[in-house]
């Protein structure tokens, strides 16, 4: 039985080789955080785990994981979502087609391959909780058919607290739907709310701070005068279910949208039928709505903590509708702050919060810093595109790509995150398969692999991935720089610029990028004294 210890700041494959590994754990952390490291197993049996406690300070036993791959067949493209299988690319760390470890099972004491060659893929996870600073010891003992091997882990946990708090807004929009049919229950029964507050559990424990609201869970009626009547019960009912999990904000969706995404106009679907965003039986509809959803947040004090979107990704042929529906929300949701993953910086007073692509801002850097200047927020998102050097968190790119998401958020002062897919299955085949889907308003355009999705359906569950793991290490990397901005800016400048200078330009080896990650944890915690 070989074995090889991985960086969970690195994408393994199944045919990695083994001897590319270390034989032991040795890891260093933060409290309020995790250790991670990730193995490969080769064994031809299912294999037993068992943690051994060690030395003075004995280290508890890890979470473990069992690494399910996914498969990429095609390469990001550049300038288009994909390119052709066979096309040469610089800017991927992987010619597709390929497989990668991506999803994670969490598993009991003993495991099996779930590969016909019997490489085994298991990630493990330390929680460092309010653990005391200091150096603690275990033995992480793999056995199979009287073969055992024991691989000693260290964990030195830094006198450094993730704050518990976050002061970065991250919100992952997602398909309460798929919540329900990618795993087998009946919409909106009392398994599908278990199945949503798995996944709200999940997503906090990824950071996230704000959560989408879809019109859908209200139900409507119309009158014989024509105006529309909503029933907010069951949105209600979501609302205080993900506050309860530790959701602070509220991401109030919209009702209006384009047919597609070229299209110059907005329009309104309702029941079944859509109508010009514009026509007065739009208006009918959206009045009642709007008015509707700030009563319900008006009398549960939560328009504080309250963002809304009017149309995704206005462009400049539809700008002009876009201001004057933003115009109505405003009248129907006073002050209300009005966010939009945003395509054109020429939207002045239509917006709050902008969010543009990391491409779009770094192309029109000063138009979107006029408007900070101004009194405005700046966010960012990545989706099906930027490709080609730009950080994204798709299946082709380097794995610390992702985490590096969060610390060009600081770099750039850029106070929020957002990302359409933690599980928009439909875009694909099949989530574990990974065929590249298609969007019927792209056409034949295919997404990237890893864009509609950073979780997996798995029977009742939902499995955490490896990238999800790196968004929540850049969420407290994201904090701990934060941290060391205020006690020593230069120092936290330094650092910061050895592993990332622009959204295109970053270092990629995991080598260079753990020492800078320890030193910044070693001046973190030469302040607490």
């Amino acid at each position: 039985m070989k074995y090889g210890v991985y960086s969970a700041n690195e994408w393994l494959y199944p045919d990695t080789k083994l001897s590319e590994g270390k034989q032991r754990v040795d890891l260093i952390t933060a409290r309020n955080s995790f250790g991670c490291a990730q193995m490969l197993v080769h064994s031809d049996e299912p294999v037993a785990w068992e943690w051994i406690e060690e030395g003075a300070h004995p280290l508890s036993a890890p979470e473990v994981y069992r690494l399910l791959p996914v498969f990429v067949e095609k390469n990001t493209g550049e300038r288009g979502f994909t390119v052709e299988q066979g096309t040469q690319v610089d800017y991927a760390c992987r010619q597709a087609p390929f497989w990668v470890y991506d999803a994670m099972e969490p598993v009991g004491t003993i495991v099996s391959a779930p590969e016909p060659d019997g490489m085994l893929g298991l990630y493990l996870r330390w929680p460092t909780g309010d653990m005391p600073a200091g150096v603690y010891h275990g033995i992480f003992r793999l056995s199979q058919k009287g073969s055992v091997r024991d691989i000693p882990v260290t964990l030195e946990v830094m006198a450094v607290t993730v704050p518990e708090t976050e002061t970065l807004r991250l919100t992952n929009w997602y398909s309460l739907t798929n919540m329900a049919s990618y795993h087998g229950a009946e919409l909106w029964s009392e398994e599908h709310w278990e199945r949503i507050t798995d996944y709200g559990r999940l997503m906090r424990e990824g950071r996230q701070t704000d959560f989408a609201v879809p019109p859908a869970l209200a139900d409507y009626t119309r009158g014989e005068d024509g105006q529309y009547t909503f029933d907010f019960s069951r949105t209600e009912r979501f609302i205080r279910l993900y506050l309860s999990l530790g959701f602070r904000y509220i991401e109030g969706e919209t009702p209006i949208f384009r047919e597609d995404w070229g299209a110059n106009t907005f329009v309104v679907e309702i029941s079944g039928k859509r109508y010009p965003a514009l026509s007065e039986e739009a208006y009918a509809f959206l009045q009642g709505y709007f008015t509707g959803w700030y009563a319900l947040l008006q009398a549960n004090g939560w328009l504080e903590r309250t963002i809304q979107h009017v149309g995704d990704e206005p462009h400049a042929d539809c700008a002009a509708e876009y201001r004057i529906l933003s115009g109505m929300v405003r009248k129907w949701m006073p002050g209300v702050p009005i966010i939009e993953a945003i395509e054109r910086p020429e939207l002045d007073g239509a917006v709050d919060i902008w969010v543009p692509t990391d491409k779009n801002y770094t192309e029109q850097r000063e138009a979107y810093e006029r408007k900070r200047r101004l009194g405005d927020t700046l966010w960012y998102y990545t989706c099906c595109c930027p490709g080609g050097w730009y950080l994204n968190r798709l299946l082709d790119e380097e794995l610390l790509r992702t985490r590096y998401l969060h610390w060009a958020n600081k770099l750039y002062g850029l106070s929020g995150y957002l990302h359409w897919g933690l599980n928009h299955y439909e875009c694909t085949d099949d989530p574990f398969k990974g065929h590249a889907g298609s969007i019927e308003t792209l056409s034949t355009t295919a997404l990237p692999c890893g864009d509609s999705h950073i979780v997996y359906p798995l029977g009742k569950q939902v499995l955490r991935s490896v990238r999800f793991e790196m968004m929540r290490a850049g969420c407290e990397d994201y904090e701990l720089l934060t941290v060391l901005s205020v006690r020593d800016p230069q120092k936290g400048t330094a650092l910061l610029s050895q592993c990332i200078s622009s959204f295109t330009e970053y270092c990629t080896d995991v080598t260079v990028f753990e020492q800078v990650y320890g030193e910044m944890l070693r001046c973190l915690a030469e302040g607490e004294k």
